[in-house]
């Protein structure tokens, strides 16, 4: 998952000092400015939008709301979760929105006392915030180890569905495994002895004919990819080789290259000498871009990829010979032991209204030094959380699905471009538990077969939802739902409501939206779940599979046409709203 670091990762054993020797990067760690405050302000997701602070890349986003409420609920398995299966409709038929052709959405347990949940209102301007939702945003970051698998084929068609419900995402190689366990050659050297591995974290010998391979894939799926280099070894000429065999071999598909998997812990794991930071890791960067600039030109150098507040500036203002990427890391959740109680991943922590909130504040920190300097962003790891899964109750749940779906869409409205939800090809049984896909197999014998788990189906819902920029809105009342407007041209409105109330013990909120325009027709699909805690009960319209284009769609229940729309949604929900003139 994150590179030679200082917190823990699933895909190797924890260095010591431990996780809490990082600096916590959780949604709440220190700064964030946040207090409890009502504001007529318009705002994207819940928060306050305040423009003019130079572009996309300066939005800032202030919480409005106060403490949250709720608690973790009892596990749930997909056995008894209510399906939501509906006629197709046409758009002209959507005029007319009745009981046969409006969408019918879970409800909540049958014979349960649930706890009411205070109304929530989004009113929307016709004004952009300035950011943009595009496709390609949602991508997963693989291990570089997972170049080599086999499977990665374009006649993989399992695979190659997969990938399709993320919408020509990127791919990016890279994580604990690039100083560890990979090893790049283009002329069958032997691995070197500082490549190890065990049983759990293979090693892998990564060769130009991995990367036609991988060609592929990315040609099957509309997909594009970014790799990390090898800077602990300091081997520039090396490095150059490998980018400017992916240049050749991946093309225009080919999205740039990181000089070493979070350097800001080369230090702490022993691949540098005390003292050397972030001036030693920008010569070092420096040197590889270079030797890379001479043998692939044109190639964009993505960095520097850290988790660390301090080490941004340095990159942003250094000279490259190339395109500049500001790129960095997130797991809010990575207190392991609880040191940190807020930072422990809980489902509490997870989708804690204050947590949130303090998560967006994070992100602009570390966007602040790209934003003076024009550059674009990515988040090239994120994730829940950096602990192993018996220390994360959060994995595989659908409260990561939850989770996932609003860190995609406050990241896309604060301009990042591009995320990378950490995952790994490795198998289901032994793998990380916080991978959002896994294989069949076993860890010595990986299959080709791939599943997914509910966080996937949270990107995929984001994924799927048509490009367009975000609008200015204001949201108020219930503290636990999130709104986001999207416009796609002057005839088309794109509304998505995050209700991430206890599924087990909120009843359904009353949700009212006032739009912008007058809308003729309204579709509604919709991301369920039978508790925070179900595993793999995760669906999208009661299956596990993207939402069915947008022109067969059900029709908003209660809608005719009109400004305004009322409907009541189900807790532990994402719902898309689709508005036409």
């Amino acid at each position: 998952m994150s590179g030679p670091s200082q917190h823990p990762s699933p895909f190797d054993p924890v260095p010591p000092g431990g996780p809490e020797s990082r600096r916590s990067t959780r949604a709440g760690a220190s700064g964030t400015g946040f207090r409890k405050r009502k504001r007529n302000w318009f705002v994207a997701g819940g928060v306050a939008v305040a423009l003019g602070l130079g572009g996309t890349a300066g939005v800032q986003l202030l919480a409005q709301y106060g403490e949250d409420g709720g608690s973790p609920a009892a596990s749930s398995r997909a056995s008894g979760s209510p399906s939501a299966s509906h006629p197709a409709t046409t758009p002209s038929a959507l005029k007319t929105v009745t009981a046969a052709n409006a969408y019918r959405q879970p409800g909540p347990p049958a014979g349960s006392p649930m706890n009411p949940v205070e109304p929530f209102t989004v009113s929307i301007s016709p004004d952009a915030t300035g950011a943009r939702l595009d496709k390609g945003l949602v991508g997963l970051s693989l291990e570089l180890t997972d170049l080599a698998l086999p499977s990665l084929s374009k006649d993989n068609t399992g695979l190659v569905e997969l990938l399709k419900s993320l919408n020509g995402p990127m791919l990016r190689f890279g994580g604990n495994s690039v100083e560890r366990r990979a090893f790049w050659t283009s002329s069958g050297e032997a691995l070197p002895s500082w490549v190890k591995g065990d049983s759990t974290h293979p090693t892998a010998k990564v060769t130009p004919e991995d990367l036609r391979r991988v060609k592929g894939l990315l040609d099957a799926s509309d997909s594009t990819a970014a790799i990390v280099v090898d800077l602990a070894h300091l081997e520039p000429e090396r490095a150059a080789d490998f980018v400017k065999t992916a240049q050749d071999v991946f093309g225009p598909r080919f999205l740039g290259y990181t000089p070493g998997n979070e350097p800001n812990g080369y230090e702490a794991n022993g691949m540098r000498p005390k003292g050397w930071g972030e001036a030693g890791y920008l010569q070092d960067a420096r040197s590889y871009a270079d030797a890379i600039a001479k043998a692939a030109p044109e190639v964009p150098v993505i960095g520097p990829g850290t988790y660390s507040m301090t080490w941004g500036r340095g990159f942003a203002a250094a000279e490259f010979p190339e395109k500049k990427i500001y790129s960095f890391h997130h797991y809010p959740f990575s207190s392991c032991n609880g040191a940190d109680p807020a930072g422990k991943p809980t489902y509490a922590n997870l989708l804690s209204r204050s947590n949130r909130d303090g998560g967006i504040g994070f992100r602009q920190r570390m966007m602040a030094a790209a934003t003076e300097n024009k550059l674009p962003v990515w988040i090239t790891e994120a994730g829940t959380s950096a602990c192993p899964g018996y220390q994360n109750e959060t994995n595989k749940s659908h409260a990561s699905a939850l989770w996932s779906i609003d860190y995609a869409l406050s990241s896309g409205a604060l301009g990042v471009q591009r995320l990378g939800f950490h995952s790994s090809l490795a198998a289901c049984k032994g793998g990380p538990s916080m991978s959002s896909v896994c294989n069949t197999g076993t860890m010595s014998a990986p299959s080709g077969d791939f599943l997914t788990r509910a966080n996937f189906w949270g990107e995929a819902f984001v994924a799927q939802l048509p490009a367009g920029e975000f609008l200015k809105l204001n949201a108020d009342g219930d503290r636990l739902s999130y709104a986001y407007a999207i416009r796609q041209g002057a005839d088309q409105l794109t509304v998505v409501i995050i209700n991430t109330n206890d599924p087990q013990r909120a009843a359904q909120s009353k949700v009212t939206v006032s739009l912008p325009f007058p809308a003729s027709r309204g579709t509604m699909a919709q991301l369920q779940g039978p508790s925070y805690a179900s595993d793999n009960a995760t669906v999208i319209d009661g299956k596990k599979a993207v939402a069915i284009p947008e022109s067969r769609r059900p029709g908003i229940p209660g809608f005719g046409g009109g400004d305004t729309v009322s409907l009541p949604l189900t807790a532990g929900t994402a719902t898309v709203l689709t508005f036409h003139r």
